[in-house]
């Protein structure tokens, strides 16, 4: 792995997705250096560090979803890139998503490259998504 890899955490409930999201995005040389399965474990992530570069979050998961869990990790550490992810179209959460204060957002079928293409745009202080008139 690059000594320069782009290190990001992921929150996601569905135990398949997490481990491919962490299978894929590994292989193409992102670093995850952290794992949450609801919000309430991403907030507690955060807290105790160490931060990643960029904060890959799913919008729906138990106990605290990802918008809450994007809003209290914002307040946290305002400057952290977060990416939430959802299988609601884009135009139907990118207000809710920017008002948790989201700095970028995929919706609907995604594929692994607009994850890739999403997260290296955050990594590079940039946003991704966050416009509601895309499908």
């Amino acid at each position: 792995m690059p000594a320069d890899a782009v290190r990001i955490v992921i929150a996601e409930d569905n135990s398949l997705v997490l481990r491919a999201l962490r299978d894929a995005l590994g292989q193409v040389g992102f670093e995850v250096i952290g794992e949450a399965t609801d919000g309430v474990e991403a907030v507690a992530l955060v807290a105790e560090g160490p931060l990643p570069d960029v904060f890959v979050m799913n919008g729906r998961m138990p106990n605290m979803d990802g918008w809450e869990a994007t809003r209290r990790i914002k307040r946290l550490h305002p400057h952290l890139p977060v990416l939430i992810h959802t299988t609601y179209r884009r135009h139907e959460v990118a207000a809710v998503s920017r008002e948790a204060g989201a700095d970028g957002l995929l919706g609907g079928i995604v594929t692994l490259e607009s994850f890739i293409e999403a997260i290296s745009a955050l990594a590079a202080g940039g946003t991704y998504g966050l416009d509601p008139h895309l499908a």
